[in-house]
């Protein structure tokens, strides 16, 4: 509390009690339960992470303050090897700026001089389908030197079926067509990954210290569908079915030198070195009602992603109330990817072979300056300016040459002021220019082919003439401060964004495909509120239950597109919070539990499309028992609700009129963990 009290951004701190309290294997299922934050789970894709519900390069993600790579996947960290994690509203200029919406920073744990041994085991059951896990860490000193290292394996098991129809008719609303999909998606995901971690301290002036992470995965899916044509034209394929086997190999190293320079300076550097291997083989068999064959697919995909990243800043202390930081942070990385398509028929469908491949260059360059200083015993002021360039590089066989660069200017100003007669409340105010690049992914002019193409299901197409959103965000806070850990935070704030990325489908021949362009401007507004403390703050003589709540209520308006309910990247309006631990003091227990709703309803995307989503609530509990003093035992409920996730799409323009409706089952999830600490 001390921490996010004085610190000149507005953030949070989520601390690794807080991440463990519910056993959860992977990362994106702790996050989710943290106030402000929402987190969206396709079917066999990576978690994508909401703050203020706007996601997809809205939120910033980073490690240890630095960006991770495209397609770094932030469950490969364990929720054990994690120091704490920092939600910051605001930016400064010592991070990259790319965080309209916030940032997400992930700590990972730092070498100490501290001798311990953890050791965790668990299973996981999630629609009679057994998940086991088993973690470990260890750290120790010797002198100057500190090291540690933490050891995770996994076997997650996930299953989502699912039930759709589609339905379409012409511009006049005369139906035409409906055919319902049937699906089961299946996911086994084998995960082991090494945290090592060392620090060296020749000297009181001097450290280097090195956090690393290398992590292998085998991902095996299956998606089985079957159509059946209720009126109109038939689907093209009855019977379809999706395997695929996906190896990948992650590693991140990051070395960091400290050292003081004079009497009231230091200096600080870190080179971080990132690989992403990945290969893919996957195979498509479609065929009709009889089960005749009427496509074979294969596809093999090899993808290679390396990056090198150094950083760094001189930090003068003016004075005991002034500082000054100046700095840099550069980054380069080369990403090769290449694909084989193999198509046969023995009924003479269309078939196309492909042997594409392409390699991306990309590279990031900032400088920036910042001036935090004390004004008084009652304001304290900050300024930061960064200035960043980005650019995109990409070629291949079967692509135009793609060269894309940008540049922002993002200036920074906060204020903090202590109200007087107070020692618990102050005011926040913060003015930032922030900004989100496109990825390769969407610069690069080449096709994802999906299985069943449509208008609400279109294939996906790069544009190589897309710029970056830019914004300006204003934010407003009240914090109060109380005894034993209370807190109660009130935070408002806008953005002003422009050329904001909007998906457009349109018609190719008889393909339907998507395409990311620049679209107007966006108005993004709301308000935050966070509070914790203790039961018996309130109620004298209640038990010692801690408390914690937030509430997020978001307006957002595309100027490009007719409203009502013309909202920003699905930004769900309303997210709320509540969650409670009882420590008995007769027992060795605590119990625990925590509701998220998360706020659905229609959204209007664009001029064409629109998207109706159900409402999500999901409820956890947990039972702790302390076994003896440095072992327990933990059982955990969650998704206790098993609430169906239903969403309607729907493309109309003045060819036709589409409707995709779709409901994915879930399933409740125990899980027994065994945890040791000495």
């Amino acid at each position: 509390m001390n921490v996010r009290r004085e610190a000149n951004a507005a953030k949070s701190i989520v601390t690794r009690d807080d991440l463990a309290r519910f056993g959860d294997n992977n990362l994106t299922d702790a996050l989710k339960r943290v106030p402000g934050i929402t987190v969206d789970r396709p079917p066999g894709q990576d978690a994508v992470i909401r703050l203020r519900g706007l996601g997809n390069g809205y939120t910033q993600i980073l490690v240890n303050g630095d960006p991770v790579q495209q397609g770094f996947s932030i469950d490969s960290i364990s929720p054990a090897q994690i120091e704490r994690i920092e939600v910051l509203r605001t930016a400064t200029a010592d991070m990259s700026n790319q965080a309209i919406a916030g940032t997400v920073n992930i700590v990972l744990k730092q070498a100490r001089n501290a001798h311990k041994r953890e050791f965790k085991v668990g299973i996981r059951e999630y629609g009679d389908r057994l998940s086991p896990t088993i973690s470990g860490d260890y750290a120790d000193h010797d002198g100057a030197l500190a090291y540690g290292l933490g050891v995770n394996a996994s076997v997650d098991r996930d299953l989502w079926p699912a039930v759709s129809m589609t339905q379409t008719a012409d511009r006049n609303g005369a139906p035409t067509s409906a055919y319902h999909t049937y699906s089961i998606e299946e996911q086994r995901e084998r995960k082991l990954s090494l945290t090592p971690r060392a620090t060296w301290k020749p000297s009181d002036t001097q450290s280097l210290s090195f956090n690393g992470l290398l992590e292998a995965r085998q991902r095996d899916f299956e998606a089985p569908d079957s159509r059946r044509g209720e009126f109109g034209e038939k689907p093209l394929f009855a019977n379809n079915i999706l395997v695929t086997g996906e190896h990948a190999t992650q590693a991140r190293a990051a070395t960091q030198w400290k050292s003081l320079v004079g009497k009231d300076g230091s200096v600080e550097a870190k080179l971080t070195l990132n690989l992403l291997h990945r290969r893919a083989d996957s195979y498509f068999n479609a065929s009709s009602e009889n089960l005749s064959p009427i496509l074979y697919r294969t596809i093999q995909s090899n993808l290679k992603d390396h990056s090198v990243a150094f950083s760094g800043k001189y930090a003068l202390g003016l004075n005991a109330k002034h500082a000054l930081d100046i700095g840099w942070d550069g980054e380069r990385g080369r990403r090769a990817e290449n694909r084989d398509q193999s198509e046969t028929s023995p009924v003479d469908f269309p078939t196309e072979n492909l042997a594409e491949d392409y390699i991306g260059i990309v590279s990031r360059l900032a400088v920036f300056a910042q001036d935090a200083w004390t004004i008084s015993d009652r304001l304290s002021g900050y300024l930061g300016v960064r200035h960043e360039v980005l650019t995109t590089k990409t070629r291949g066989n079967v692509l135009a040459t793609v060269n894309s660069r940008s540049s922002v200017l993002s200036p920074t100003a906060q204020v903090v002021w202590k109200i007087p007669g107070s020692t618990s409340d102050q005011l926040r105010l913060a003015l930032a220019r922030t900004f989100k690049a496109p990825t390769a992914r969407e610069l690069i002019p080449r096709r994802w082919v999906v299985n069943q193409n449509s208008a609400t299901t279109p294939n996906f197409q790069g544009n190589p003439d897309l710029l970056p959103e830019l914004a300006w965000g204003l934010d407003v806070g009240y914090e109060r401060y109380l005894s034993e850990g209370a807190f109660l935070g009130v935070n408002a704030y806008g953005r002003r964004i422009s050329r904001v990325v909007l998906s457009h489908v349109f018609r190719s021949g008889n393909t339907w495909v998507e395409e990311p362009r620049n679209s107007g401007d966006a108005e993004v507004v709301g308000l935050e509120l966070e509070a914790k403390g203790k039961l018996k703050q309130i109620v004298d003589s209640a038990a010692n239950v801690d408390l914690h709540a937030g509430i997020s209520r978001n307006w957002s308006r595309l100027n490009s597109v007719p409203g009502p309910d013309n909202r920003l990247n699905r930004q769900p309006w309303l997210t709320a919070s509540l969650g409670a631990d009882w420590r008995l003091a007769e027992l060795p227990l605590t119990i625990g539990s925590n509701f998220v709703f998360e706020a659905g309803g229609y959204t209007r995307l664009t001029r064409a499309q629109s998207i109706d989503v159900s409402n999500k609530r999901l409820l956890d509990m947990y039972v702790l028992l302390a076994i003896d003093k440095t072992s327990s035992l933990r059982l955990s409920a969650t998704n206790l609700l098993a609430e169906d996730d239903a969403q309607q799409a729907r493309f109309f323009d003045d060819s036709i009129n589409q409707t995709w409706n779709n409901r994915n089952s879930t399933f409740r999830a125990l899980k027994l963990v065994y945890e040791s600490k000495h």
